[in-house]
């Protein structure tokens, strides 16, 4: 099943991050931050599979723009101690697509964030896992013409220059269009490759399932639950699984219904794929298998 995942975070020095230290982390290239003296390096590590800077289409470059250049123009052009640095957007690309195809897709999003805003992205793409590929674009706050940092992007305004600006949508409309915008890209892309699968922008409460999602842990997170280190998360997830057991037992169609509203087809192997989604816990999972895949025979 295609999964549909786009979030945004912002960087800023009242969390005492930098916009250096996270283009040297999302890149693996070792980076100095001239405003503090640090250098940032990464131990080597498997999965980067694309890494590159884009800029404005209109943007007229004197001299090379490279990694070690940009985020630390970032950096000087910020003076305030809690300044947002960047941004940072995190979309998983399509297990179905190919390397290619899935690095293409990312780049066009990272055009279309480049055309609305006129920024610059740091776009890299990684392999975090089986079936997982996930784009990270790291974008300037302020806008670029060639030579230095301008005026701060559209997004990340607050009501009252939006309002200077002309410009009459909120910061969350904006998001919920460009969230509309990156399900509509993959689908066309999944399309274009010959797939049926589908993605959805909506929440399941919205889209009419009754389910709760998983919640993104991240690799570091997700591998402490595992071994037993972060019952916190651990908790949750038990709460998650005895609710969506309970949606499931009530209603076993939603899992073929969910399936099919997503273009995949409603078979014993896509049904514990989509089961496996919602439920952690084995023991649970098994009881689910038997009675939504005694569905699926069902003549």
């Amino acid at each position: 099943m295609a999964i549909y995942h786009l979030s945004t975070t912002r960087i800023t020095r009242r969390k005492a991050q930098s916009a250096v230290a996270s283009a040297a982390y999302y890149a693996d290239e070792a980076l100095t931050d001239h405003r503090t003296g640090l250098h940032h390096a990464m131990p080597p590590r498997d999965g980067l599979l694309h890494s590159e800077i884009l800029f404005p289409s209109e943007a007229r470059m004197a001299t090379p723009w490279d990694r070690q250049r940009l985020w630390n123009a970032v950096e000087a052009r910020e003076k305030r101690v809690d300044s947002l640095v960047a941004l940072l957007w995190i979309v998983a690309l399509p297990h179905e697509l190919s390397t290619a195809d899935a690095i293409a897709l990312a780049r066009s999003f990272a055009d279309t964030l480049i055309n609305r805003w006129g920024c610059v992205i740091d776009l890299t793409v990684r392999n975090t896992g089986s079936l997982n590929r996930v784009g990270y674009l790291l974008t300037t706050t302020r806008r670029f013409d060639g030579d230095s940092l301008g005026e701060q992007i559209d997004f990340v305004i607050n009501a009252q220059t939006r309002y200077n600006r002309g410009i009459e949508t909120s910061q969350r409309s904006d998001l919920l269009a460009i969230r509309a915008q990156w399900a509509e890209m993959v689908n066309a892309a999944l399309a274009a490759a010959g797939f049926s699968a589908r993605v959805d922008h909506r929440s399941l409460k919205d889209q009419g399932f009754d389910l709760i999602p998983q919640t993104h842990l991240g690799s570091t997170v997700a591998r402490r639950t595992r071994r037993g280190e972060d019952m916190d998360h651990k908790a949750g997830s038990v709460d998650r699984d005895i609710y969506n057991a309970k949606s499931i037992l009530k209603q076993p169609d939603i899992i073929r219904r969910l399936l099919e509203s997503r273009g995949e087809p409603f078979d014993a192997q896509s049904a514990r794929r989509a089961i496996d989604r919602f439920v952690d816990d084995a023991p649970l999972r098994e009881g689910l298998y038997q009675l939504v895949i005694a569905e699926c025979e069902q003549p």
